[in-house]
């Protein structure tokens, strides 16, 4: 019962860390689940708890070392191959996620995971350009009834927004966010209203939003980009000081920032600087391995696109 007290304790840290990305939830975790693997040190409940805190940031050797402690001690329970398979999903190995994830569902369910990782596969998929066949899947997680289903309404959402059906993705990302308000589902509002071309409204939201959570990084990148469609440039190099020190960065969006200010230095006759910014980027993006690609966010494909992107600023066709 202390272990499991210290376990409840502890992924209520972890949690509050993938919802916020703030460091000190991360630490909180650890130092919570070894509290309580110091009382039961075969506690796998804990074991896996420690290693999905390090896939949250990021530590990606560091969680596949506790999934295969977790396997090793319990090959029954299915949030063991699940951490594995994140563990592959989250360094760019999608068959190999895949077949971790098909291991867990196919083991006998013992709490709401074995529905997540339903929503885990529908992930794959997604990511792999596959959206159809995510959605039986992804739909799969709304029977969570958890912490979770608000997860599950965004990662829904994702998809009906890649297949093009924006009403869709804006209902499912509305129910996540009545269930909870987190920083991933508002970045992901923003960039709806932003792609619809609704750059005033997703100005609004994001402004409005941020003070209610800590969600500055993501907040402050959506407003940058608003704004720098709204053609306000000096709000948006004011967003980007924001954003640049509002904490870790990492993602998609986050690329986009670090050369999106390069365009609007330009419109503000900062040439230097854009400049020297485009340079370190294409610089940085053109030496980039895969595997420095390869998490959540990123892919090969990705990192060609930024590069368009540079080159389309500089007014190279």
């Amino acid at each position: 019962m202390a272990a499991y007290d210290l376990y409840i304790r502890a992924n209520h840290e972890r949690w509050a860390h993938i919802q916020t990305n703030q460091d000190k939830h991360a630490k909180a975790a650890h130092d919570l689940f070894d509290q309580a693997l110091k009382v039961d040190p075969n506690y796998v409940l804990a074991i896996v708890g420690k290693g999905q805190t390090f896939n949250t940031e990021r530590m990606h050797d560091s969680a596949f070392i506790y999934a295969d402690k977790a396997i090793a001690l319990d090959p029954e329970f299915n949030r063991s191959f699940g951490l594995k398979g994140y563990c592959y999903f989250l360094t760019g190995k999608n068959d190999l996620a895949l077949d971790h994830f098909f291991k867990a569902i196919s083991l006998p369910p013992k709490d709401d995971f074995w529905l997540w990782y339903h929503v885990a596969i529908g992930q794959v998929y997604r990511r792999v350009g596959n959206d159809a066949k995510a959605l039986p899947y992804l739909r799969k997680g709304l029977e969570i009834g958890s912490q979770y289903l608000s997860s599950a309404y965004g990662n829904l959402a994702l998809s009906y927004f890649n297949l093009g059906d924006y009403g869709r993705a804006e209902q499912y990302l509305g129910e996540s966010l009545e269930l909870e308000v987190s920083c991933w589902v508002i970045e992901r509002y923003s960039w709806l209203l932003t792609v619809q071309g609704n750059y005033q409204e997703a100005l609004q939201f994001a402004d409005s939003s941020c003070p209610e959570v800590g969600c500055k990084r993501e907040c402050s990148s959506q407003l940058f980009q608003a704004s720098l469609l709204l053609k306000e440039f000096e709000k948006a190099e004011q967003y980007f000081y924001q954003w640049q020190n509002a904490g870790p960065q990492g993602g998609f969006i986050d690329h986009f920032m670090n050369y999106g200010i390069g365009y609007v230095y330009y419109q503000l006759g900062k040439t230097e600087e854009a400049d020297k910014i485009f340079a370190e980027q294409i610089e940085i993006l053109e030496s980039a391995s895969d595997l420095e690609w390869s998490n959540f966010f990123e892919g090969p494909r990705n990192s060609l696109l930024h590069l368009s992107r540079i080159h389309a600023f500089m007014g190279d066709k």
